[in-house]
């Protein structure tokens, strides 16, 4: 299996700062040995902005264009692409480059990231990022990244979250998005709470892109940032929504994202990444007869 690993350590344009630190710390002290321990061939990608002036949101949007290329780049070379980034909304220029026909999204995070500049209060861009893949905010920036097209936002199942504004919750049921709830996981099991959006996504995708926000899991356990609310998936439970996921799904692109070493002295976090890039892993890179084996035994 040849995994393009393709690192973007920058949170909100700053380089190697606060979470733009994680990509790296996780590569090498978790997601790297797991690869090579089930003997994966690993390719190693850094994006860096060439603008000679950083700019918070013309920064970022050319960030996407870059990882857009980086993916595009790894599918045509038949490699599988794992996306290590500081902010979720990288997410954008990985869709872009995987192609978002007929791919739904499975987004697991604390938070809602569905803001957009009318509604957010804290002005953090990440805090738009899929609201802008469903095609709410930042039109004429997510055009300019070559190959993206807008997520219907009923081929978007949002997993783990807890921390979501009113606001940002009439905007995800407007669009449609499946919400799968951290209490409700925690309270009736991963199965019976994602079933019904995991067999209606199946009926509108052939594929999907697979997004990993750190912070949905539980701190006591794991705290990825510094914004990680309480209430969060137990590490062990994880496992069991990326199993779900991968029964029902071809992967195209996997995301990792929103881990700041400095909230994780014990590296737990990055023992938590490998762990879940294990369950991921048996999944990757199937053939269509594998995907129709898959989705009859998918819930």
């Amino acid at each position: 299996m040849d995994i393009q690993t393709i690192v973007v350590a920058y949170d909100s344009a700053q380089e190697n700062m606060r979470m733009g630190a994680g990509p790296h710390r996780l590569f090498e002290r978790g997601i790297e040995p797991c690869l090579r321990d089930r003997g994966s061939q690993i390719h190693v990608e850094s994006v860096t902005a060439t603008q000679p002036f950083r700019a918070e949101i013309s920064t970022t949007f050319h960030l996407h264009r870059l990882v857009a290329d980086c993916v595009r780049g790894a599918v045509e070379r038949k490699r599988f692409p794992l996306v290590l980034s500081g902010n979720c909304n990288t997410a954008l220029g990985t869709i872009a480059g995987a192609g978002a026909d007929r791919l739904g999204v499975i987004w697991l995070d604390a938070h809602g990231d569905f803001n957009t500049p009318e509604t957010t209060t804290s002005g953090f861009l990440d805090g738009m990022g899929l609201a802008t893949i469903a095609g709410l905010c930042w039109k004429k920036m997510a055009a300019s990244v070559p190959g993206f097209r807008s997520i219907s936002g009923d081929h978007i199942i949002h997993v783990g979250g807890r921390d979501i504004s009113d606001t940002e919750l009439r905007s995800m049921r407007d669009a449609g998005v499946h919400l799968c709830d951290a209490a409700t996981i925690n309270q009736t099991g991963a199965r019976a709470t994602l079933a019904a959006a995991i067999h209606a996504l199946r009926d509108q995708t052939d594929r999907v892109y697979l997004h990993l926000d750190l912070d949905v899991l539980e701190p006591t356990h794991a705290r990825a940032n510094e914004f990680t609310p309480p209430g969060g998936l137990p590490v062990d439970a994880v496992p069991d929504v990326i199993e779900l996921v991968t029964n029902a799904f071809a992967i195209s692109a996997i995301g990792v994202a929103s881990y700041d070493p400095a909230q994780d002295a014990n590296d737990q976090i990055a023992h938590a990444g490998r762990r879940l890039i294990e369950a991921a892993l048996p999944s990757l890179l199937c053939e269509a007869g594998q995907e129709s084996g898959r989705r009859q035994t998918a819930p």
